[in-house]
Formats: structure tokens, sequence, C-alpha cells
């Protein structure tokens, strides 16, 4: 999943930062959801931030990566083993949008 990919199927679309809340504060709401969904942090700066996410059964590792850019934070996420996660990736970026923007 990533809001910059061409095939439709594999796209979504960018989260707004509101603009009192601004870069560090969007990245930061985005990590708190994160983990509360049981993502490890493995890297953050102001405008960049790299997480993992392991599977249930099997312990895979999936990547999430959000970059906040002007009024947007784009983001990727994807499985380090296989081409297909069952729509794995979909399902967690779907929840984390919708709690992001619910505030």
């Amino acid at each position: 999943m990533s809001t910059q990919a061409t095939d439709e199927a594999r796209r979504m679309e960018p989260l707004e930062i509101a603009a009192a809340q601004g870069p560090t504060g969007a990245l930061d709401r985005l990590q708190q959801i994160s983990e509360e969904l049981g993502a490890t942090v493995v890297e953050r700066s102001d405008d960049y931030l790299r997480l993992e996410f392991r599977t249930r059964l099997l312990r895979y590792v999936d990547d999430v990566e959000f970059l906040a850019v002007d009024d947007l934070v784009h983001f990727r996420s994807g499985s380090r083993v296989g081409y297909y996660d069952f729509g794995v990736n979909r399902r967690r970026m779907n929840k984390i949008a919708h709690r992001y923007a619910a505030g």
C-alpha cells in the first residue's frame, strides 16, 4: 500500500495535516496510533517515521513509513516476505487512517 503507487489496487490517499498540528504533531499522533496497534519505532525525525509490525501467526515483518510533505503525510506499507499479504497492510493502514482522522 502506498500513497504514491501507480497501481490503483495498491494506492491510498495521503493523510491531511491540520494547520495547528503541523508535521511533527501529525507524526506524533501516527506514532501513538501505530504503537497502540503493536508497532515498533525503527527511525524517527521531524518529517519521517519508520515502523515495523509483526504478523500474528508467522511473525513476518511488515514495514510502514510515513513522510510529512507540506500539508500531507504520505505513507507506504508492505511485507518484507512475499507478494500477496491477504489484505493485511490495507486493513492496517485503513485502521490507522481512520483513527488519525478521528483525532
